[in-house]
Protein backbone atom coordinates (compact mmCIF):
# COMPACT_ATOMS: atom_id res chain seq x y z
CA UNK A 1 0.00 0.00 0.00
CA UNK A 2 2.85 2.38 0.79
CA UNK A 3 4.25 1.90 -2.74
CA UNK A 4 1.08 3.44 -4.17
CA UNK A 5 2.06 6.76 -2.62
CA UNK A 6 5.72 6.61 -3.64
CA UNK A 7 5.05 7.47 -7.26
CA UNK A 8 7.16 10.45 -8.17
CA UNK A 9 6.11 13.69 -9.77
CA UNK A 10 8.16 12.66 -12.81
CA UNK A 11 6.07 9.48 -13.17
CA UNK A 12 2.86 11.50 -13.04
CA UNK A 13 4.34 13.90 -15.58
CA UNK A 14 5.04 11.05 -18.02
CA UNK A 15 1.44 9.83 -17.65
CA UNK A 16 0.00 13.35 -17.95
CA UNK A 17 2.05 14.28 -21.02
CA UNK A 18 1.31 10.96 -22.71
CA UNK A 19 -2.36 11.36 -21.83
CA UNK A 20 -2.52 14.84 -23.34
CA UNK A 21 -0.93 13.61 -26.57
CA UNK A 22 -3.14 10.50 -26.70
CA UNK A 23 -6.34 12.47 -26.19
CA UNK A 24 -5.29 15.03 -28.79
CA UNK A 25 -4.35 12.34 -31.30
CA UNK A 26 -7.66 10.53 -30.71
CA UNK A 27 -9.56 13.77 -31.36
CA UNK A 28 -7.54 14.46 -34.51
CA UNK A 29 -7.85 10.92 -35.87
CA UNK A 30 -11.56 10.68 -35.04
CA UNK A 31 -12.20 13.99 -36.78
CA UNK A 32 -10.30 12.89 -39.90
CA UNK A 33 -11.97 9.47 -39.99
CA UNK A 34 -15.47 10.85 -39.45
CA UNK A 35 -15.07 12.97 -42.56
CA UNK A 36 -14.04 10.02 -44.73
CA UNK A 37 -17.19 8.45 -46.15
CA UNK A 38 -15.27 5.64 -47.86
CA UNK A 39 -14.17 4.28 -44.47
CA UNK A 40 -17.72 3.16 -43.77
CA UNK A 41 -16.70 -0.31 -44.95
CA UNK A 42 -19.66 -2.08 -43.38
CA UNK A 43 -22.20 -0.07 -45.31
CA UNK A 44 -24.03 0.96 -42.15
CA UNK A 45 -24.88 4.66 -42.18
CA UNK A 46 -24.47 5.21 -38.43
CA UNK A 47 -21.68 2.70 -37.72
CA UNK A 48 -19.03 4.41 -35.53
CA UNK A 49 -16.13 3.67 -37.88
CA UNK A 50 -13.80 6.25 -36.35
CA UNK A 51 -14.16 4.79 -32.85
CA UNK A 52 -13.64 1.28 -34.17
CA UNK A 53 -10.50 2.32 -36.04
CA UNK A 54 -9.10 4.13 -32.99
CA UNK A 55 -9.79 1.08 -30.81
CA UNK A 56 -8.16 -1.28 -33.33
CA UNK A 57 -5.12 0.98 -33.70
CA UNK A 58 -4.76 1.36 -29.94
CA UNK A 59 -5.03 -2.40 -29.44
CA UNK A 60 -2.37 -3.00 -32.11
CA UNK A 61 -0.03 -0.48 -30.48
CA UNK A 62 -0.52 -1.90 -26.98
CA UNK A 63 0.14 -5.41 -28.30
CA UNK A 64 3.44 -4.27 -29.83
CA UNK A 65 4.56 -2.52 -26.65
CA UNK A 66 3.49 -5.47 -24.48
CA UNK A 67 5.67 -7.71 -26.65
CA UNK A 68 8.67 -5.40 -26.29
CA UNK A 69 8.19 -5.10 -22.52
CA UNK A 70 7.66 -8.84 -21.99
CA UNK A 71 10.81 -9.67 -23.99
CA UNK A 72 12.88 -7.12 -22.07
CA UNK A 73 13.50 -5.08 -25.22
CA UNK A 74 11.89 -2.10 -23.52
CA UNK A 75 12.34 -2.15 -19.78
CA UNK A 76 12.17 1.51 -19.03
CA UNK A 77 9.24 2.20 -16.70
CA UNK A 78 9.03 5.80 -17.93
CA UNK A 79 8.33 4.59 -21.48
CA UNK A 80 5.60 2.26 -20.20
CA UNK A 81 4.03 5.07 -18.16
CA UNK A 82 4.17 7.48 -21.11
CA UNK A 83 2.98 5.13 -23.87
CA UNK A 84 0.76 2.50 -22.25
CA UNK A 85 -0.76 4.32 -19.29
CA UNK A 86 -0.68 7.89 -20.62
CA UNK A 87 -0.90 7.91 -24.40
CA UNK A 88 -2.90 4.72 -24.98
CA UNK A 89 -4.93 5.18 -21.79
CA UNK A 90 -6.36 8.39 -23.17
CA UNK A 91 -6.24 7.40 -26.83
CA UNK A 92 -8.46 4.40 -26.11
CA UNK A 93 -9.22 2.55 -22.89
CA UNK A 94 -10.23 -0.36 -25.10
CA UNK A 95 -6.55 -1.07 -25.64
CA UNK A 96 -6.14 -1.63 -21.89
CA UNK A 97 -9.17 -3.91 -21.85
CA UNK A 98 -7.73 -5.84 -24.81
CA UNK A 99 -4.34 -6.22 -23.13
CA UNK A 100 -5.80 -7.37 -19.82
CA UNK A 101 -7.99 -9.93 -21.59
CA UNK A 102 -5.05 -11.11 -23.69
CA UNK A 103 -2.87 -11.56 -20.59
CA UNK A 104 -5.62 -13.60 -18.90
CA UNK A 105 -5.87 -15.83 -21.99
CA UNK A 106 -2.08 -16.11 -22.23
CA UNK A 107 -2.01 -17.25 -18.60
CA UNK A 108 -4.60 -19.91 -19.45
CA UNK A 109 -7.33 -18.32 -17.37
CA UNK A 110 -10.14 -18.70 -19.92
CA UNK A 111 -13.01 -18.47 -17.43
CA UNK A 112 -11.75 -15.20 -15.96
CA UNK A 113 -11.11 -13.80 -19.46
CA UNK A 114 -14.63 -14.68 -20.61
CA UNK A 115 -16.19 -13.33 -17.40
CA UNK A 116 -14.16 -10.13 -17.65
CA UNK A 117 -15.11 -9.67 -21.30
CA UNK A 118 -18.80 -10.27 -20.61
CA UNK A 119 -18.86 -7.93 -17.63
CA UNK A 120 -16.86 -5.25 -19.41
CA UNK A 121 -19.12 -5.19 -22.42
CA UNK A 122 -22.56 -6.14 -21.13
CA UNK A 123 -22.46 -4.55 -17.70
CA UNK A 124 -20.84 -1.33 -18.96
CA UNK A 125 -23.40 -0.91 -21.75
CA UNK A 126 -26.16 -1.75 -19.27
CA UNK A 127 -24.72 0.80 -16.81
CA UNK A 128 -24.78 3.48 -19.49
CA UNK A 129 -28.39 2.57 -20.32
CA UNK A 130 -29.43 2.66 -16.66
CA UNK A 131 -27.65 5.95 -15.97
CA UNK A 132 -29.17 7.58 -19.04
CA UNK A 133 -32.68 6.46 -18.16
CA UNK A 134 -32.26 7.43 -14.51
CA UNK A 135 -31.23 10.93 -15.58
CA UNK A 136 -34.25 11.03 -17.89
CA UNK A 137 -36.51 10.21 -14.94
CA UNK A 138 -35.07 13.04 -12.85
CA UNK A 139 -34.50 15.65 -15.55
CA UNK A 140 -37.10 14.84 -18.18
CA UNK A 141 -36.99 13.38 -21.68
Amino acid sequence: MADEFNTSFVDYSFVAFGGALGASFRFFLSTVLQNQKYLNFLGLPVFPTSTLMVNILGSLIVGCFYFFFSKGILGNESIRLFVVIGFLGSFTTFSTFSLETFVLLKQGDLSTAVTYTFLSIFVCVLSTFLAFNTMRIFFGP
